[in-house]
């Protein structure tokens, strides 16, 4: 018993071994299916986006073929149009030439059909009178008798002249309402040009008022200017001899300093004909102090504290102790120009400090 069930057990491994081979075989073959159904789909989109890059590039060549043929439609459009506007011009001017002619020619006719029909008249009145009137008869009118043809050439003419003056009024007509309508044009071209030009001339005299009014401003602020100038020259006290430098010992004109200082020896403070200044014995340049706008009647005196690099140049500026003016664009106008101001050069690398005293006098 036992070894029949040793048996048995080794033929369950035994399938168990096939099954589990035969599901490996199985499971390779069905990836090795899918990486080849991959690599189709994967060949079936490049085809299709083939395929469609190559629609687009249809289309785009088509919409510009049909732009193209639009383009050629227009331009054959309107040369056709004008071949056609030049036949109907032509084919009606020779309507009205062949009008003009058929109506001269059937004047002519009756005109001559006219003098046919006056001697045929002038004769048969002629032959009745010659003719003897019996006695019986000579009591009663004598009637001229014509033939029915002259008759029917007589109603003929009458109507051809009616039609003819027709005809006439409705050609008169016709070339009166062209020439009207080529004066309106002609009219309506005018009135635009007139439009134009009047457009023109009102731009010029805008553009020549605008200059005009800036010159006027530019001119009036120069003179406000120069009178806030003039009104600061007067605040500070500066004569006609000072002008806008420093002072000169040797003229005897304000206080120079000493024109040698610098940052071991010299005088401590050197005055500028209009305010002073204190740089530890360094100098104003040759343009002197700058001059701050002066446009407010205020009383004082504005102190800015400043720092002078060695080349003379105002690096740093603001408001000191001993300022008694509140205006803010008056303390403004003081460190504008205080920014503005040079010193002479020295030698080193150190910054100095100092201070430039601006007084202010009413007039």
């Amino acid at each position: 018993m036992k070894e029949e069930k040793e048996n048995q057990k080794i033929k369950e491994e035994k399938i168990d071994l096939k099954e589990t081979k035969e599901n490996k075989t199985d499971t390779k073959e069905s990836k090795a299916k899918k990486a080849d159904e991959k690599k189709t789909t994967v060949k079936k989109k490049a085809t299709t986006k083939k395929t469609t890059t190559k629609k687009t590039t249809a289309k785009k060549t088509t919409v510009k073929k049909v732009t193209e043929s639009k383009k050629a439609d227009a331009k054959l459009d309107d040369e056709e149009t004008k071949e056609i506007d030049s036949k109907l011009e032509k084919e009606e001017t020779k309507k009205t030439d062949s009008k003009l002619e058929k109506e001269e020619t059937k004047k002519v006719d009756s005109k001559e059909e006219k003098a046919e029909v006056k001697p045929k008249l002038a004769k048969s009145t002629k032959k009745s009178d010659s003719e003897e009137i019996p006695e019986e008869n000579a009591e009663e009118k004598t009637t001229i008798k014509m033939e029915p043809e002259e008759v029917e050439k007589g109603e003929i003419s009458v109507k051809q002249k009616k039609k003819t003056k027709e005809n006439n009024a409705k050609l008169e007509a016709s070339i009166a309402k062209l020439k009207g309508k080529k004066k309106k044009e002609k009219e309506e071209q005018r009135k635009k040009e007139e439009e134009k030009k009047r457009k023109e001339e009102a731009e010029k005299e805008r553009i020549r008022k605008e200059e005009a009014e800036k010159k006027r401003l530019a001119e009036e602020r120069r003179k406000k200017e120069q009178a806030i100038s003039n009104k600061v020259a007067g605040a500070f006290g500066i004569g006609s001899q000072e002008g806008n430098s420093q002072g000169d010992a040797g003229s005897g004109t304000g206080n120079q300093g000493s024109p040698f200082g610098n940052s071991d020896h010299g005088a401590n403070e050197g005055v500028g004909g209009y305010g002073s200044f204190n740089l530890n014995g360094r100098s104003i340049g040759a343009g002197g102090l700058p001059r701050p706008a002066y446009t407010i009647q205020e009383e004082g005196r504005i102190v800015i504290n400043i720092t002078v690099d060695p080349k003379g140049n105002v690096i740093f500026a603001e408001i000191g102790k001993g300022t008694n003016i509140d205006n803010g664009s008056m303390r403004k106008s003081a460190l504008d120009a205080a920014k503005r101001a040079k010193f002479n050069s020295i030698s080193g690398a150190n910054n100095q400090s100092g201070t430039i005293t601006y007084l202010y006098k009413l007039k």
